[in-house]
């Protein structure tokens, strides 16, 4: 924008922009056969976004490195920017927060009954005991009794299918599965990206719309070992329909893969399989499970014991070994 209009005399009504958000060959040579207008709040925003870097960021950072310097007698470089800092402030907030909070103990108790051979394990109903002495006059009352079951219910219950990931999710899932840092995971996911392998993933969204060629990307997928059986059962389909979530970008869709294959190191690999996987998740079926609870009576005490059996993959199979019903 700014070269267009102050570099070239107010020339970036005339421009045209080419719009992308993966590195293929393919999207960038249509993205350049269909080009758009320009957007002036698209323009606007950036403008100011960088005001905003100068006023927040550039001065604030001289402060505080000017700051340190006079009650420190030395110099050290510091920065602050306008999102970089209210993150800081949240941190801090959140750790004061931590440091100041005064645990309350509690205790849990839970009993092994044996049935047929085979140790059952169950917990007492009431999740946290208040007191010690509570607890102990619990496993006093009841331990080396007998139990007896006075209530069964077994209910079905569903698990409908992810949103595809956005940058939140993708960091949070990879954090969860593989211990890899948020920063680190959004740098591996970058250089995906560049390498033309997924598409932008600095992105709000969880939305895939249709023009990014579900079956194309499918097509690539199958043609490779690790996801062909999957991508085979998805391209079988007569419709495919992502299931989606709230999130929205006016930029860029949700991150989801190109189809297209690469060599790569270990973690690269996993974040790359994790990004594939929640793609073919998001066109699988509701799962289904059935959870049953047994209530287990002893000495006018109440024990409960939890179970769930798959009775429908459905989505999960796309998406393991990342999840399991079982556990959820």
């Amino acid at each position: 924008h700014s070269i267009l209009e102050y570099a070239c005399g107010s020339k970036y009504g005339g421009g045209m922009r080419a719009r992308f958000s993966t590195l293929t060959d393919d999207e960038i040579i249509e993205s350049f056969r269909n080009l758009q207008k320009p957007s002036s709040g698209l323009a606007e925003a950036g403008r100011s976004r960088h005001v905003l870097d100068f006023i927040y960021g550039v001065n604030l950072s001289r402060a505080l490195a000017q700051s340190f310097k006079a009650g420190n007698r030395g110099y050290r470089n510091l920065s602050i920017g306008r999102v970089q800092g209210p993150a800081l402030a949240f941190a801090a907030d959140r750790e004061l927060e931590i440091r100041l909070h005064v645990p309350d103990p509690y205790w849990v108790v839970t009993a092994d009954f044996e049935k047929n051979g085979q140790t059952i394990h169950a917990r007492y109903k009431e999740p946290q005991v208040g007191t010690l002495a509570e607890a102990q006059k619990i496993v006093g009352d009841c331990a080396g009794r007998d139990g007896m079951v006075n209530n069964v219910d077994v209910r079905k219950v569903t698990l409908a299918p992810p949103a595809p990931f956005n940058t939140g999710e993708l960091q949070r899932e990879a954090y969860r599965l593989f211990r890899v840092a948020p920063g680190y995971a959004l740098a591996i996911a970058e250089k995906l990206y560049l390498r033309a392998l997924i598409s932008y993933p600095r992105t709000a969204s969880q939305k895939l719309p249709a023009s990014i060629n579900y079956n194309k990307i499918l097509s690539g997928l199958a043609g490779s070992a690790s996801y062909s059986r999957h991508a085979s059962v998805l391209l079988s389909r007569d419709r495919l329909v992502p299931h989606e979530g709230p999130g929205t970008d006016p930029a860029h869709p949700a991150i989801y893969p190109t189809g297209l294959q690469g060599r790569l190191s270990g973690l690269e690999f996993k974040i790359y399989d994790l990004i594939v996987r929640r793609f073919l998740a998001t066109f699988g079926d509701t799962a289904a499970a059935e959870r049953t609870e047994v209530a287990i009576d002893m000495q006018g005490r109440t024990f409960i014991v939890e179970g769930r059996v798959t009775l429908y993959d459905g989505w999960m199979a796309f998406y393991r070994p990342y999840v399991n019903l079982e556990q959820s």
